[in-house]
């Protein structure tokens, strides 16, 4: 059996496919996958069996809907597809698979639950949705095939990528017995975003009671501006933007203790990796069906719904604050952050 799988963005949905296709191809032997989605994410997939990744063009070559017919035709003339796995169900996925549709090929496409999702923004409805990674896993269901999602890790760096991480942080000056810290403070939009002064406050709290060696995390000249300046001061802080491609981030991730991130693409990497993972969760709010994946309730850090019942104010980030506080992310402090690390037994 062959399948087309279609998935072209975000960085953590894509990572958030890993469970379901590392799955089905471990328990389907006789399966081949072909999965399009970007060049950037093929760290994803790496030593996955019979899984072969194509990387469209959607700025030139395959851009448009004559880009896209090219691109059907490419496949269509190159191998047969027993159905297409329509991961994605935005408006690029969905004509590239009513072509396949016209050739009379089953299209299988996620049920994303936009209307529930919508209700619970609204107040509607109190209801803790289907995490994303099982509705991936659905549509390999509705095939018939039968499999279990894959255990951790379902992100595995690669050898290479490992040796390379590890003569890197050589460099640094890294004890023998610190707690090696991960911090991804960015998340796409804003309201999902801790207080960058919170963060620095609790770096600080961790410096000063206990062996720690803290690697930051973002990416762009803005983030990396706004990591030099939380680093600062600190011995054993170190701003990794720019520094490592993204294999090897991948790699570095992988060696942390935990790692500490908002609701973001970084959460669900880490958590994907086997790391340990504490999400800071902001406007939004897990009960929409994007936490991390295995990781255990008390690893999230949040103000309650019964405390502030404005939660969640937005199902992505994206918007504005309704009451003008962003009391989500103040009334977080850095001591409340700390204090769970500790009796998480984090640091020691």
């Amino acid at each position: 059996m062959r399948l087309l799988v279609l998935r072209f963005s975000a960085m953590g949905d894509v990572a958030l496919t890993t469970p379901a296709i590392r799955g089905v191809l471990q328990d389907n032997p006789d399966l081949e996958i072909t999965m399009v989605t970007p060049r950037f994410f093929a760290p994803f997939f790496y030593d996955i069996p019979r899984l072969t990744l194509f990387h469209p063009d959607f700025k030139r070559e395959h851009k448009g809907v004559k880009g896209l017919y090219k691109l059907y035709k490419k496949f269509s003339s190159e191998q047969s597809f027993d159905a297409i796995i329509d991961l994605h169900d935005v408006l690029r996925s969905r004509i590239l698979s009513s072509f396949f549709k016209l050739k009379s090929k089953p299209i299988y496409r996620i049920d994303k639950d936009r209307d529930q999702k919508k209700k619970i923004i609204s107040g509607k409805l109190n209801k803790v949705l289907k995490p994303s990674w099982q509705r991936y896993a659905d549509v390999f269901y509705k095939t018939g095939l039968e499999f279990t999602p894959s255990d951790l890790p379902c992100i595995h760096p690669s050898d290479e990528a490992m040796d390379e991480v590890n003569k890197y942080v050589t460099s640094f000056s890294v004890g023998h017995d610190d707690v090696w810290i991960g911090i991804a403070p960015f998340a796409k939009h804003d309201l999902k975003m801790w207080s960058l002064d919170s963060m620095r406050s609790l770096i600080a709290k961790i410096c000063s009671n206990h062996k720690a060696t803290i690697f930051l995390f973002g990416g762009g000249e803005k983030e990396k501006q706004a990591l030099d300046k939380l680093s600062m001061g600190f011995d054993k802080v170190f701003n990794l933007a720019g520094k490592l491609d993204f294999k090897n981030e991948l790699a570095l991730i992988h060696k942390l203790d935990f790692m500490m991130s908002m609701d973001s693409a970084n959460m669900h990497i880490a958590s994907l990796l086997g790391t340990k993972t504490v999400s800071i969760w902001c406007a939004t709010h897990p009960m929409v069906g994007f936490s991390a994946y295995k990781q255990p309730e008390s690893y999230i850090i949040e103000v309650s719904r019964t405390d502030l019942p404005c939660r969640p104010c937005t199902v992505y980030g994206k918007g504005s604050c309704k009451r003008g506080d962003l009391a989500c992310r103040y009334s977080i402090s850095h001591d409340d952050v700390y204090k769970r690390l500790i009796e998480l037994k984090m640091l020691v």
